[in-house]
């Protein structure tokens, strides 16, 4: 029987404390087409995230797994040119944006977007005045 996603979650966070915190560690869900990769992958980054972990599945969005090692590659390599701080800023930002490539990340640093105020962070909730023609979610229940 295959383990949880919170076992694996477990297994991968005990192994991030063993590696140096300026460090990123790479974890990678392979298999045959159809065997549920996409599945794991799933429950596997919800229960890392669930457990405060920063998560990008690239790989699980590309149709050739060379293509997303590369991605990771690279921006495991940008740390080399990048202060870490900015680089998992930059990480954290394209992460909340949807965007998983390479491309992106180096973007923002280029950029130095991941600079930017909290306030302006995209993916903050968006908020609703009060209105007579907004019914709200209790309408439809």
């Amino acid at each position: 029987m295959a383990p949880s996603p919170g076992a694996l979650a477990e297994a991968i966070l005990e192994g991030r404390r063993r590696v140096p915190a300026g460090r990123a560690v790479l974890v990678a869900v392979t298999g045959i087409d159809g065997s549920g990769k996409g599945h794991v992958t799933a429950g596997l980054e919800a229960a890392l995230r669930a457990r405060g972990a920063r998560v990008a599945a690239i790989l699980a969005d590309r149709p050739h797994p060379e293509q997303g090692y590369r991605s990771c590659l690279g921006i495991l390599r940008l740390a080399k040119r990048y202060d870490p701080a900015r680089l998992e800023a930059a990480c954290a930002r394209a992460l909340a944006a949807g965007a998983r490539s390479y491309r992106h990340v180096d973007a923002i640093l280029k950029r130095g977007l991941e600079r930017a105020a909290a306030a302006a962070d995209p993916v903050a909730a968006p908020v609703t005045v009060p209105h007579e023609n907004i019914r709200g979610r209790d309408y439809y229940h």
